[in-house]
């Protein structure tokens, strides 16, 4: 996330990176009010799970903000959501099964030879654009491309 802003060329805003709270099982919504009322608000926000979608959707809603209108929202993991009612999530595509038969192979490759180095294994993952990420039609003073939000579990 932070190489591909520098390589934008874009600032890197840690209050622009959001933590869920509770491992992850919430969303705090008013550092999202926060974040997105400033006058220097991201034109997007990339989510490292699909699963944030529905509740930055709702919160955004709240604050008069339309996907893909006024903010661009993007996923990871391509698995649909329920409550995103009108619009198609923009979604980083992984291939579950394929990942599933790496890690079986790697483990059976370990059992026929303990002491084989660890191996990385890097599988494609397809940028899905969908309606939620179109460039954001803002007004004059906030048309300027800004950083986006990341939201981590």
């Amino acid at each position: 996330y932070q190489q591909a802003l520098k390589d934008a060329g874009l600032g890197i805003n840690p209050r622009h990176i959001l933590l869920a709270l509770e491992s992850g099982r919430r969303l705090d919504s008013q550092l999202i009010r926060q974040v997105f009322m400033a006058p220097d608000a991201p034109t997007a926000i990339f989510l490292l799970a699909d699963f944030w979608a529905p509740a930055v959707y709702k919160e955004l809603q709240t604050l008069g903000l339309r996907v893909p209108d006024d903010v661009a929202l993007v996923g990871f993991d391509d698995v649909v959501q329920p409550g995103l009612e009108g619009i198609e999530l923009t979604s980083m595509a992984q291939d579950f099964e394929g990942i599933g038969r790496s890690a079986a192979e790697l483990v059976l490759q370990r059992i026929e030879d303990p002491d084989a180095p660890a191996a990385t294994i890097v599988d494609p993952t397809p940028l899905r654009i969908r309606r939620s990420s179109p460039p954001p039609r803002r007004t004059a003073s906030r048309i300027a491309v800004r950083e986006p939000v990341l939201v981590v579990s």
